[in-house]
């Protein structure tokens, strides 16, 4: 069993363009593997994140996203900082597909309001 014994935070900013869904499937691949996670739960943390990589995805690619990754002794959360996530509303399908998705493979999903359009996207999986 791995132990974690403090908190530690991991932030990575990489442009809202979709080959770079990949880039962070890597980096949390490697930071869940120091985590208690077996294969399976790391693989659903990893589609979770880029589910929530693409529903921010803005039409402006030269935007960038900004993740951060608090890794504790209990658990992992994924932030997607200051999302653009246009009005959401959980009324298109893309939207509510999404958060099906996030929804099923994470212990806990939060949509945090910033302003009109943007938003804070919590992932959490917890170590059992």
């Amino acid at each position: 069993m791995k132990t974690i014994a403090t908190t530690t935070n991991v932030d990575l900013v990489l442009p809202l363009q979709k080959q770079y869904a990949q880039v962070l499937r890597l980096a949390v691949a490697g930071i869940a593997s120091r985590l208690d996670f077996n294969w399976e739960q790391v693989e659903d943390i990893k589609l979770a994140a880029e589910e929530a990589f693409l529903l921010a995805r803005s039409a402006d690619s030269a935007s960038r996203i900004h993740f951060n990754f608090t890794v504790k002794p209990d658990s992992l959360i994924i932030t997607a900082i200051n999302a653009y996530l246009g009005h959401f509303d959980m009324h298109t399908y893309e939207q509510k597909y999404s958060f099906f998705i996030m929804t099923g493979l994470m212990d806990n999903v939060d949509i945090i309001p910033k302003n009109e359009k943007h938003f804070d996207l919590q992932l959490i999986k917890k170590i059992y």
